[in-house]
């Protein structure tokens, strides 16, 4: 399984569906950036994702399915935010 570390890099959009083809991570950290919205398909595919650090963004509205498809996530880090 894989690990992508996204953190610190002024993010500011993730479009739907854009880990869609990546479905073997584990591990996503988008820690540090200027995430303010997510779609409910932001992370559709992650199937195996156990471990999301949303931490220190700008988060203001997270969609009602968000999490939906992520049915091995075990930590979501969503401190330091809006």
């Amino acid at each position: 399984l894989l690990e992508i570390y996204l953190n610190f890099n002024q993010i500011k959009k993730i479009e739907s569906y854009s880990f869609y083809k990546v479905n073997r991570v584990s591990f996503l950290d988008l820690s540090h950036n200027n995430l303010k919205n997510f779609e409910n398909n932001t992370f559709t595919g992650l199937y195996y994702l156990e471990n999301l650090k949303l931490s220190s963004n700008l988060i203001e509205y997270i969609g009602n399915f968000l999490f939906d498809s992520l049915t091995s996530l075990i930590f979501l880090y969503l401190e330091d935010n809006r």
